[in-house]
Formats: C-alpha cells, structure tokens, sequence
C-alpha cells in the first residue's frame, strides 16, 4: 500500500471520528431537552438518568475528539517526511529538491503551512503550471524556488 493511499485512509478515519462527535453532540441536545421535560413532569430519578446519559455523551464526545488530535499530529509528522518513492535518497546533509505538485500533493493545507504561505498561492501555482520546486533542508526546513527561462519570451531577444 502507498504512502498516499495510507494518508487517504487517515483522512478518512478523522472525518469519520468528526462525524461521529457531530452524532454525539446532536444525541446530547435530544437528552438535554429530555432531561429538561422530566425535571418539569417531577420525575427527578428519570432526569438523573438521562443527566447520566448525557456525562457520557459528554465523556465519548472528548474521547473521540482527543483521539482525532492525536491521529492528525501523527498524520501530519508522517506526511513531513519525504513520500516520493521516484526521488533518489538524498545523501546526509544534502537537500531534497522536489516539485512543488510532488510536495503538495494531497496535504496543500500542510505544505503552504511549510513555506509560509496560502493553500490558494500553492493551488494557483499548480493549476496555470508554473514550475516551482521545493528544496527541503537537512534540518527540516523548505524553501521554494521557480525555473523561469532567460531571456523571458514575454520581453523577447536577448539580455
């Protein structure tokens, strides 16, 4: 299995735990409302029981949300990692150079956060083809830069 296709899978796993927590807290409005009428009817041990009904939606609801925490940090240091199995490894110390649609690809979110800039710059950048590449640092760092040709054809001749 790839590395992309294991990162799809997390993905989805978070937004299943999101939808999950969703259900919960849609659960927690109907036992609250119930809870409410009961204490009005005078029936205090049916309102405990729902208040207890609602300690554990309380309870599920923190539990998924800290295990969904947990899942993003672990896709997100998973995905900081080089994933190009076509880029050569890179001896010790020297730098990766990869394209910004390789670096991008399936974390845009993640990799404007790496280079400081909008998800949009790197979306616009990718779709009109500009040819951006990324230069990730032995120390973790990225940088980019962009290939133009010289002399621009858009001035015409030479320098």
């Amino acid at each position: 299995m790839s590395m992309d296709e294991l990162e799809t899978i997390a993905h989805d796993a978070t937004f299943q735990i999101q939808c999950a927590m969703t259900h919960i807290d849609w659960l927690r409005a109907v036992l609250r409302v119930t809870e409410d009428r009961l204490k009005l009817a005078g029936d205090k041990h049916g309102a405990t029981v729902v208040n207890l009904a609602v300690y554990h939606a309380d309870s599920c609801h923190n539990d998924l949300d800290c295990e969904r925490e947990n899942l993003e940090r672990r896709i997100d240091a998973a995905t900081a990692a080089p994933r190009n199995s076509e880029l050569a490894i890179c001896g010790a110390g020297e730098p990766e150079r990869l394209s910004l649609v390789d670096f991008a690809k399936g974390r845009q979110h993640e990799a404007a956060r790496d280079l400081g800039i909008q998800q949009a710059a790197i979306s616009k950048a990718i779709r009109v083809g500009r040819k951006i590449f990324v230069i990730r640092e032995a120390n973790g760092s990225c940088r980019a830069i962009e290939e133009k040709p010289f002399p621009s054809p858009q001035f015409g001749g030479g320098a």
